[in-house]
């Protein structure tokens, strides 16, 4: 070796250069290749320095690049910290909105955490009953539409304990109370406070409560019953037409007779049942007078919007009983005649009259039998046949 050291000994160190380490394989000794080439001055040239100490592949190690370029003093070069804003300043390093310091800017972490979009990530967000979502996301949990889940807002606003606002609450008479907590009049144990009841007669007094004038038992008054249109009262004698006894009715479809076509019966006193589960009603109001010549056919449950046509006879069909026909049972006989077609209304009532006598030239004694007979319903009908009948009524004139 000392005999080929001559110009090949470049550090002086009696190593021939080719003998000496040389980690780049450039034909030049480490030691003799670090002028400008050792920017961290640790004896080992930059080029081959860099393995996992270049973390932005740009050929200088990253200890060489930290002055000015290390602002959180982490010892990695600025721009190979996280900056998920990319605005070239490390996230740990800039003055950020961090609601919940995990070191990552609000801003960036908003993808999906985010749910009312107010730029807050939700676990930042106000979160009243710490179920990990926000207030204002908690959907069908805010009765009061206040961005306030129910359950938080009970202290002192739940006076009947049931886990609502008291706001949210039934409250009848609006006086911020609810219903289930104020000390009310209760007369009819239904929970409501009286003032909230039905009172139709405005006497002070619920309905159901009051003793009360109710021929048709419906729970309303009969004044009730005739002001609000439910009831007629052709006579004007302050008394449901429904409830008054003119003639005699005969021939139910209830089974006190002859049975129904398809055991399709009525409750009692009407005809056989229709499309709409109840049997047709006739009754009649006024008087059987041929002077006064003012009564009146009512029918009732009937099906709504359909035709319907009273018809008169003499005698009673089998001796009352009637006869099965169409859904419902024949029960008028004799010459018939046809007293004329009403369409019925929303609540399935149609009336004919007056003056009956004089139009068919009806004395006194004379008895005629009367009956509807009707359309049922166009969607199907117990029997299958479109049409059925109500009950039989005899009338007897008088003078």
């Amino acid at each position: 070796d000392e005999c080929d050291l001559f110009g090949n000994d470049c550090n002086s160190n009696n190593i021939p250069d080719e003998c000496e380490f040389d980690c780049n394989n450039n034909g030049s000794p480490d030691d003799c290749d670090l002028v400008g080439n050792d920017c961290n001055t640790n004896g080992i040239p930059d080029d081959c320095d860099l393995l996992g100490n270049d973390c932005n592949n740009n050929g200088t190690p990253d200890d060489c690049e930290l002055a000015g370029n290390d602002c959180n003093s982490n010892s990695i070069p600025d721009d190979c910290d996280p900056d998920c804003n990319s605005n070239g300043t490390p996230d740990s390093c800039e003055s950020i909105v961090d609601c919940n310091l995990n070191l990552i800017p609000d801003e960036c972490e908003l993808s999906g955490n985010d749910c009312n979009s107010n730029n807050i990530p939700d676990d930042c967000d106000f979160d009243c009953n710490n179920n990990g979502t926000p207030d204002d996301c908690e959907v069908g949990n805010d009765c009061n539409s206040n961005s306030i889940p129910d359950e938080c807002e009970l202290l002192g606003n739940d006076c009947d304990n049931n886990g609502v606002p008291d706001e949210c609450d039934p409250d009848c008479n609006s006086n911020s109370i609810p219903d289930g907590c104020e000390s009310i009049t209760d007369c009819n144990s239904n929970g409501v406070p009286d003032e909230c009841d039905p009172d139709c007669n405005m006497n002070g007094t619920v309905d159901d409560c009051e003793t009360i004038t109710d021929c048709n038992a419906n729970g309303i008054p009969d004044e009730c019953d005739i002001s609000s249109g439910a009831s007629f009262d052709n006579d004007s004698n302050g008394i449901p037409d429904e409830c008054e006894s003119v003639g005699v009715a005969y021939c139910f479809g209830d089974g006190s007779g002859t049975a129904c076509p398809c055991a399709n019966f009525g409750a009692a006193g009407e005809g056989c049942a229709n499309g709409n589960g109840s049997g047709a009603i006739l009754s009649a109001s006024g008087s059987t007078s041929v002077v006064a010549d003012d009564l009146l056919l009512h029918g009732s449950q009937l099906v709504p919007g359909t035709a319907a046509l009273l018809f008169s006879g003499t005698t009673r069909i089998n001796g009352g009983m009637g006869n099965q026909f169409g859904d419902g049972l024949r029960c008028v006989g004799g010459p018939v005649k046809r007293l004329g077609v009403r369409i019925s209304s929303p609540t399935g009532e149609a009336t004919w009259g007056p003056g009956y006598a004089a139009a068919q030239g009806w004395v006194p004694g004379e008895v005629r039998t009367m009956q509807i007979w009707y359309r049922d319903t166009p969607a199907g009908t117990p029997c299958g046949n479109p049409f059925n009948l109500g009950n039989g009524l005899e009338v007897t004139y008088d003078i």
